[in-house]
């Protein structure tokens, strides 16, 4: 996306890098540069703005995850319509963009690729869909002109596909690791149920009072975008944000509290005893504690004993 890497030509060729997309590798230029030109507005006036190199491109493939958006809810979220929008449009785009709100996102996106289907050379997308397991469920390739009308029927099946964690009341949620690899908000915000503007809207899984972050991952190359959703981190943790990629993103999603530092800790021990510490209502001497790898991989979390004993009876888990 266009913020990626701190919004920047060098940053953004060290991601790919680290993906394996080379020059040496894959025998093609990889020409990752925030050059972009205005191709038209929306019809609200919004201008649109587009990668330079690839408007002068003869055939452009988009190829991306169709999956629910951590800040707005539509019938056009992370998609091919994103990656138009926020992908094509570099940093220039992104940040533009996002000076309109999530709020106005739903209509925003579709309003912007519209604009991408008529100026731009594009051929067709490549729509790919996980589920819950976070494996390949589903590839789709989609015609150029048939993009606005696949999309939403995709991302119906993407929220069907989701995750969730299975537990009804959480004291203390600790995440071993967040990063952009995992989702663009290092936390999937549809799993936790919290946004950086408080409690998410609709949303159907477990209450969780305090949020415990371990570490952050590799691949998200010191971009703690998200950070700002927990309540306690480590300080190994801490010692891995990179604050300046972390910031370009966050200012360029118009979303500072998204890089909000939490109470830092020296160890996990001590960051679970003053989350429980934080809780209000609870059994001190047994909360209730769930331990989960990331938000995007939860076929197998870790449970405290008040939970086990809760949950002991829902055949749709399988305790161990």
């Amino acid at each position: 996306m266009g913020s990626h890497g701190g919004g920047t030509t060098d940053g953004q060729k060290q991601i790919l890098a680290s993906m394996g997309i080379v020059e040496d590798l894959i025998g093609i230029p990889v020409l990752a540069t925030m050059d972009v030109i205005q191709i038209g507005q929306t019809d609200d006036g919004v201008p649109v703005y587009m990668d330079k190199n690839a408007y002068q491109a003869d055939m452009i493939v988009l190829i991306n995850r169709i999956k629910p958006h951590t800040d707005f809810i539509g019938d056009f979220e992370s998609g091919l319509c994103k990656m138009m929008a926020i992908g094509l449009g570099k940093h220039i785009g992104c940040s533009r963009l996002h000076q309109e709100g999530f709020e106005n996102f739903h209509n925003l996106i579709p309003s912007v690729a519209k604009v991408f289907l008529k100026k731009a050379n594009i051929g067709f997308g490549v729509a790919i869909l996980e589920n819950a397991y976070d494996q390949t469920y589903q590839i789709k390739a989609i015609k150029a002109n048939k993009i606005m009308t696949e999309e939403p029927k995709l991302l119906k099946k993407a929220k069907q596909l989701m995750p969730r964690i299975m537990v009804p009341e959480i004291d203390v949620l600790i995440i071993e690791k967040i990063g952009k690899d995992i989702s663009g908000a290092g936390m999937d915000t549809n799993i936790i149920g919290r946004t950086t503007k408080g409690p998410m809207l609709g949303f159907n899984g477990p209450t969780i009072q305090q949020i415990i972050i371990l570490d952050l991952t590799y691949a998200s190359h010191g971009n703690a975008c998200g950070v700002g959703l927990a309540n306690f981190i480590t300080k190994s943790m801490y010692d891995k944000i990179d604050h300046v990629s972390t910031y370009a993103n966050v200012i360029a999603s118009g979303n500072p509290n998204a890089g909000r530092i939490p109470v830092i800790m020296n160890t996990e021990k001590e960051a679970i005893v003053a989350a429980t510490r934080c809780c209000s209502q609870i059994d001190i001497t047994n909360p209730r504690i769930v331990r989960i790898l990331d938000t995007l991989h939860l076929e197998t979390i870790w449970v405290s004993e008040k939970i086990y004993n809760e949950i002991n009876s829902n055949t749709q888990i399988e305790l161990c």
